[in-house]
């Protein structure tokens, strides 16, 4: 599962920082964005970069899988 962790604003940097957590691929990043609206593109971005991770692994464990075939 992913969500955002520790979503701030630091005015002296002029800078908006969020940290994305996947649990299930174990991955934690820090973004950091000019503006607010960025930072929400960027971590739509980094939710979707976790959505295609998480399918390939699930499509390499589906293909180590052994398969059965029965024919008659």
């Amino acid at each position: 599962k992913c969500h955002v962790e520790d979503t701030c604003h630091y005015p002296g940097m002029r800078k908006f920082h969020a940290k994305v957590v996947c649990e299930e691929l174990g991955y934690e990043w820090d973004i950091w964005a000019d503006s607010q609206k960025d930072l929400e593109d960027d971590i739509q971005k980094e939710f979707m970069r976790c959505d295609e991770k998480l399918r390939d692994l699930i499509n390499k464990r589906a293909m180590t899988k052994q398969r059965y075939f029965r024919i008659g």
